[in-house]
Order: structure tokens, then C-alpha cells, then sequence
């Protein structure tokens, strides 16, 4: 098995996770796109910690925000959602705390495969630029500096989306709603629309235990996830019509299919954490600055998008129906490639 993985340019055994031995990747200089691509990740990372700092440095407000609020947990189905349960009072706060750990956690993940990359195979542009931290920078990029483009379309012909919604909310409980979007939206939208399906399916072709890997995302594009990718991005969207009003739901669809892109071939935790990002941008000092900034870098990794298109990501006559069956370990988008 071992030698299986080797062939298939595996970094690590997908069976034992031992890692395999291979000449050192060729060390070549890369291009602008490479240095744009290494610096939004750094801008990425510094933004997950800072907005993690704002979070817990206003814990103690936004607990004291929560004491008479509750947070329902629900399904998702477009203009109206199955409510699951909801948590109030010392469980609201409790999950509060649970959440930023868990958020740290997939940020301290995402930079540990991401330097794992880099020591394996050398500092190779290509390769680093299909890590999870460059993948989560570059996506975010994307995503802010298209929103821009579109919001500011919309402006000229008189359409603007509702924010008056936002002014029934304090400062500390609106910080609560931006950080607690990252992660409830990614697992009602991503985990139970797409990664619970495609988990379902693979079992029943796979019959095998280890197709549960399936919910955690990172499982590859194919026909199928294509599929659930627009389903939910459409859901997505709808989801942001209340309140929003429809301006935003087109925003959010397309958004949506930027996330779930990053579900599919990266991860859980990487999605959570473009989305972590995106929501939360202002809440600290500078962060302002920071957003400006990655949408001018997002404008450039789109034209590069557009120049040197990513044909797996969209050819869907070239797509498997299903991802191969799971291995014993998680593989990173450049080890499946």
C-alpha cells in the first residue's frame, strides 16, 4: 500500500499515514501570482488572529449581550428553516466559548498543513499556492473583491441591499452574530447540504465505515458534489433574503459556491475560516484596511483565475460521478492531484 501511495506522487501513506520517501521537489522561482498568493495568506492568517483576539478580548460584553438572547440551530431549506433546538442562557454562553476554540483549533490546523506542504515538497510555488491557508486567501480575495464589483453594480442602477435589520442589535450581539456565522452557516449550509449527502451516497456504493470522512469535505470535486455545490449555493442565497431583501441573495449565491468550493476540495475547517474572515474583518483595528487590501489582491487572483482557469473545478464532463472511495487519511488538495 506504501508503494501504491508512492507511485501516485503521495506524500504520505493513505493506508498507514507513514510518510513516504521522495527526492525533494524541484526548487524553481515562482511568478507574481506566486508572491501576491503568499502574501494574502499571510494577510488571512494575521486576520484569523486578530479577529479571534477582538472576540475574546469583548468576551466578557458579549456574554453579559447573550444573558436574555437564545440561538436557534436549524436546517436550512431557503426562505424558511427546520429549527432543530435552540440554546439560551449559560448553553448560549458555553457555545460561545466552544466556538472560538473550535475556530482557533481549524486555524491552527489549516497553518500546520499548510508549513507541512512546505516542508515536504520545498517551497514549490505551485504546490504552495494549493495549501490550505493560500487556497482559504485567495477564495476570500475572490469573494470580497466580486461582492464589491456587484454591490457597487447594483448601487448605479438604485438597488441596494437592507441592512436596517443590523440597528436591533448592540455592537456586542451583532460581534456574536458575524462570529457565529462562520461556523453555524458552514455546517447548516456545507455539512448538512452537501457533506452529509455525499457521506450517504458513498456508503451506500463504498459500503464501507470510513465514508463518515465525507463530512468533514476535502473529499474532491466530482458530478455529485457539482450538484449539491449549486443546490446549496441556491439555498445559500435564499437564505439571505429576509432581512437582506433579494440585492444580496444573488451576492450570497455566488458566495456560497466559492465556500462550498472550498468544502469540497479543502475542507470543513477551511471553509469556516474564509467565512470566519469575511464576517469578521472589522471588528478589529485595521481590519478595514486589511479587507480593502485583499479586495485589490482578489481583483488580480481573478484575472489570473480568468487567464489560467481551473477546468477541474468546473468541467463537469470531465468530473468522476463519485470521489474514489476514502483512504486511511485525509489528503490535501495537492497530494490527491
Amino acid at each position: 500500500m506504501c508503494q501504491m501511495w508512492k507511485d501516485r506522487g503521495a506524500a504520505f501513506c493513505g493506508e498507514c499515514g507513514r510518510a513516504l520517501d521522495r527526492p525533494p521537489a524541484e526548487k524553481r522561482k515562482g511568478n507574481i501570482f506566486h508572491t501576491i498568493i503568499k502574501f494574502s495568506a499571510a494577510l488571512f492568517l494575521l486576520s484569523v488572529v486578530c479577529a479571534l483576539l477582538a472576540d475574546i478580548a469583548s468576551a466578557g460584553n458579549i456574554l453579559d449581550a447573550l444573558e436574555n438572547k437564545s440561538l436557534g440551530f436549524y436546517i436550512p431549506l431557503g426562505l424558511e428553516d427546520i429549527v432543530l433546538f435552540r440554546l439560551s442562557g449559560t448553553g448560549l454562553s458555553a457555545y460561545f466559548v466552544i466556538e472560538l476554540a473550535v475556530i482557533g483549533l481549524f486555524g491552527a490546523y489549516a497553518t500546520y498543513r499548510t508549513f507541512a506542504v512546505r516542508k515536504e515538497c520545498g517551497d514549490d510555488p505551485d504546490r504552495m499556492a494549493h495549501t490550505d491557508l493560500s487556497a482559504a486567501a485567495s477564495i476570500l480575495c475572490v469573494t470580497l473583491a466580486t461582492s464589491l464589483i456587484y454591490l457597487m453594480f447594483m448601487a448605479a442602477g438604485g438597488h441596494t441591499a437592507d441592512t436596517s435589520w443590523m440597528d436591533r442589535y448592540s455592537r456586542w450581539e451583532m460581534m456574536f452574530m458575524l462570529t457565529n456565522a462562520g461556523l453555524q452557516e458552514e455546517l447548516a449550509y456545507r455539512l448538512v447540504l452537501i457533506g452529509i449527502p455525499m457521506a450517504v451516497i458513498a456508503f451506500a456504493k463504498y459500503r464501507d465505515v470510513k465514508c463518515w470522512r465525507f463530512l468533514l469535505g476535502g473529499f474532491g470535486m466530482s458530478k455529485v458534489a457539482f450538484i449539491l455545490i449549486l443546490v446549496s449555493s441556491a439555498i445559500f442565497g435564499l437564505g439571505h433574503y429576509d432581512g437582506w431583501g433579494w440585492v444580496k441573495v444573488i451576492d450570497a449565491f455566488a458566495g456560497g459556491i466559492l465556500f462550498a468550493y472550498a468544502y469540497s476540495e479543502y475542507g470543513l475547517h477551511v471553509c469556516v475560516l474564509i467565512h470566519f474572515v469575511n464576517d469578521t474583518l472589522t471588528l478589529f483595528p485595521g481590519g478595514i484596511f486589511i479587507e480593502l487590501a485583499m479586495m485589490g489582491l482578489g481583483l488580480i487572483i481573478l484575472i489570473y483565475w480568468i487567464i489560467k482557469p481551473n477546468r477541474s473545478a468546473y468541467r463537469f464532463t470531465d468530473m468522476p460521478s463519485m470521489p474514489p472511495r476514502p483512504e486511511g487519511k485525509v489528503l490535501s488538495m495537492w497530494e490527491r492531484h
